[in-house]
């Protein structure tokens, strides 16, 4: 049996310091649900921002913006609260966030107050860590009520380490909304420079000749190549591209009998068109495979870069224009290589073609090292949480280390 340090206690959730307890979060907050929003005079500008799932989606931490508001006064959310998700999918996505003034909620919305036995920004941190929505009844659609939270134990340090706590956890969420900063200066960068030089306004120093517009079909052709007995099943994706379906969160279910005869064959460096092609362009495929016969795959008919293709294609213009090219697509039709073969591409000198495809390749170099700091930040933050909110080391401890 493993022995108990000194100045700790054994209880119910785990080996804790002497001096924390164990608390039910009825003891330590009030609770309120949200109302349909029919109830209320919603407006464009208002005293109270009204609050419903989606738009905990346009911040990290603090809730203080919605896209609609209120003047209604009553069921008024307190600073400083706590609201999340309280009903359907998003209670999965664990989002949690702190009032950052006082607020309206939609009837999916529960909020938490809490008393003097608990600081604001601790109880947030406790219930990420913690991750509420676990206590959700799951038998139709996940559902937290007060029956789930008046129970819920957690553990509760004394007033002025909840304090020290919080200042520590504080500064690795500033590390993280810094960092997300950068990403975000360096991706706005990047638009900018996709709406310039992958257009020809801009040019590259000592790159100034003609560029020529053709039409697509002369620049591509239709690949009908049917599918091998072997090949890996891809599927196209307006996030990652073209990548194998195995890769995808859904289960993958391959064709059977002899439908794989009817599936086309792609090679890497091929472009797939798929039905929502002119939502988010043109997909580039860095996997050889197959994939369904209701994609079009694209080959170039002769030597062009790929990668300033790849990029081309899912330039906010070109999007745009090819929406407007094809004719019903908005009806469900698919984009078939017809529609694409007629809208106008650039086609500039291929020394051209290669400058800028570096000059993005680079970017997005650059933004993915950004990117793993930001995940070892975030990594570093739960490792933090993982100590702290559990007593495993006392904040005067971890700063004298």
């Amino acid at each position: 049996m493993d022995s108990i340090p000194q100045e700790y206690k054994k209880t119910a959730l785990g080996v804790i310091p002497q001096d924390w307890m164990i608390m039910a979060l009825g003891n330590l907050v009030s609770i309120t649900s949200g109302e349909s929003p029919s109830s209320y005079h919603l407006k464009s500008y208002g005293k109270y921002p009204f609050i419903k799932v989606e738009d905990m989606n346009n911040c990290d931490k603090y809730q203080s913006k919605g896209r609609e508001y209120s003047d209604d006064e009553r069921n008024i959310i307190s600073l400083n609260s706590i609201i999340f998700p309280k009903r359907g999918a998003a209670i999965s996505n664990n989002k949690v966030r702190i009032a950052g003034c006082e607020l309206q909620m939609d009837s999916n919305m529960m909020a938490l107050t809490p008393n003097a036995d608990i600081e604001s920004e601790f109880l947030y941190y406790m219930i990420v860590f913690k991750q509420l929505y676990k206590i959700a009844d799951t038998s139709t659609i996940p559902q937290i009520n007060n029956k789930h939270i008046i129970p819920y134990k957690i553990c509760l340090p004394p007033i002025n380490e909840q304090k020290r706590i919080v200042e520590v956890l504080s500064e690795w969420d500033k590390a993280v909304e810094l960092q997300t900063k950068i990403i975000d200066s360096l991706e706005l960068r990047k638009r900018a420079m996709m709406q310039r030089l992958l257009t020809g306004r801009v040019h590259l120093n000592g790159l100034h000749k003609k560029w020529n517009w053709v039409k697509a079909g002369e620049i591509f052709y239709n690949s009908t190549k049917r599918a091998s007995d072997g090949d890996q099943l891809l599927s196209s994706t307006q996030e990652h591209g073209v990548i194998p379906r195995t890769m995808l969160d859904t289960r993958v279910t391959m064709p059977s009998g002899n439908a794989i005869e009817n599936f086309k064959s792609v090679e890497q460096g091929d472009f797939i068109i798929s039905l929502r092609s002119f939502q988010g362009g043109i997909e580039y495929s860095n996997y050889g495979g197959c994939v369904s016969p209701a994609y079009t795959v694209l080959k170039p008919q002769h030597i062009i870069n790929k990668v300033f293709y790849q990029y081309y294609f899912k330039n906010v213009e070109f999007i745009s224009r090819l929406a407007v090219a094809v004719i019903g697509i908005r009806d469900g039709r698919q984009i078939n290589f017809n529609d694409f073969s007629f809208v106008k591409i650039p086609e500039p000198p291929l020394d051209e073609q290669d400058a800028i495809a570096k000059v993005f390749t680079t970017t997005d170099k650059e933004i993915e090292k950004e990117k793993l700091k930001l995940s070892s930040l975030r990594n570093q933050k739960r490792g933090l949480m993982q100590q702290l909110l559990t007593g495993k080391k006392r904040i005067g401890l971890w700063q004298k280390n």
